[in-house]
């Protein structure tokens, strides 16, 4: 029948699919080594790491609620200070979500979270879904990086300008949420890429490649997929 993938395949509208935020959903080694001084505990890191997602695994939790993928938070590196909120929310945040990419400039070295732990351990978290029948997708945060990250200083012409028309291009604050919604900032320390410059798209390219390619267990399985966060922020 048109549409249906041969028997032993899997697809992935069968996906009953779990949100594993892991700074907030286990704290493997029960340590806390990222909590910053100047943020308050809820807008903080609370300690959840990769260890405590492969213990659940292990534990058969997720198959027992009857998922059958993980959809894991960002692991790429994040800033280890704190920044400000938006919308005049003037609260300190640490970048316990993930969503500030702290990224060097080659798409082939990759910058793990260290807050959730070792690279290998990310790795182990992925082979022991796999184990479990789990399918696991990272989200991909592919909007902006962190102004620290050596990618945006090195090619800065990667990343749309923060000046538009003479005045700052934040989202919803000197540039439209809809109308600039491919260029404008979230906050003034997130360059947003300019995917338009083939530069920038093919860095980004190899760099998924480069996460599939090096969480791969002996079999050759690695990550098996992305969620790609806000994507109406990226240009088509």
């Amino acid at each position: 029948e048109e549409g249906v993938l041969p028997e032993g395949v899997f697809d992935w509208r069968d996906s009953v699919i779990y949100f594993v935020f892991v700074d907030r959903f286990n704290n493997g080694d029960g340590q806390n080594p990222c909590a910053l001084a100047d943020v308050d505990a809820p807008a903080d890191y609370q300690g959840g790491d990769w260890p405590g997602v492969t213990k659940k695994i292990n534990d058969g939790y997720f198959n027992d609620l009857g998922v059958n993928t993980l959809w894991v938070t960002v692991p790429f590196d994040n800033p280890n200070h704190s920044g400000k909120g938006t919308g005049g929310d003037n609260h300190l945040y640490s970048g316990y979500h993930g969503y500030w990419p702290n990224l060097g400039s080659n798409a082939t070295v990759l910058s793990s979270e260290s807050c959730f732990g070792k690279f290998s351990d990310l790795k182990e978290l992925i082979s022991a879904a796999h184990a479990k029948g789990l399918k696991v997708l990272f989200d991909f945060a592919m909007v902006h990086v962190h102004k620290d990250s050596q990618v945006f200083n090195e090619h800065n012409d990667w990343f749309w300008s923060f000046n538009k028309d003479g005045h700052d291009c934040v989202c919803g604050q000197g540039c439209s949420w809809e109308g600039d919604a491919q260029r404008c900032w979230f906050t003034d320390y997130l360059p947003h890429w300019n995917y338009t410059n083939p530069d920038a798209r093919n860095w980004s390219v190899i760099n998924a490649v480069e996460w599939v390619k090096q969480t791969a267990d002996g079999e050759g399985r690695g990550v098996d997929g992305f969620r790609a966060d806000a994507i109406k922020h990226v240009d088509i």
